[in-house]
């Protein structure tokens, strides 16, 4: 599960210094995953397209945690941008398997 997105672009569309993200806590029943990537995206801001490098965090469940019909986890990423400033984001994960999870039916 994609859980956040990070990119810094710039007044004239180029893209910016990328923060840096810490795990400041992990999750108990499952990992956490950071991806760079390019990320295409219209009209943010004043770009029309733009095309600029990107973390991506990914959140995946054990196997062992998802067999539980209903579950949940919990996290941390602290987000540290450029300016000096950061950002600790909490997150608070639901996992919720169907009757059919990885079943045809």
């Amino acid at each position: 599960m994609r859980v956040g997105i990070y990119s810094s672009i710039r007044p004239d569309c180029t893209g910016g210094p990328l923060p840096a993200i810490r795990l400041a806590v992990a999750p108990e029943h499952g990992t956490v995953t950071v991806r760079r990537v390019m990320l295409k995206a219209i009209n943010v801001k004043q770009c029309l397209a733009v095309e600029v490098p990107a973390f991506v965090a990914f959140y995946r469940a054990s196997q062992d945690f998802k067999k539980d019909f209903k579950s949940d986890d919990r996290f941390e990423l602290e987000v540290s941008f450029a300016a000096g400033r950061k950002q600790l984001q909490r997150f608070h994960v639901n996992i919720s398997n169907g009757p059919n999870d990885g079943q045809r039916i």
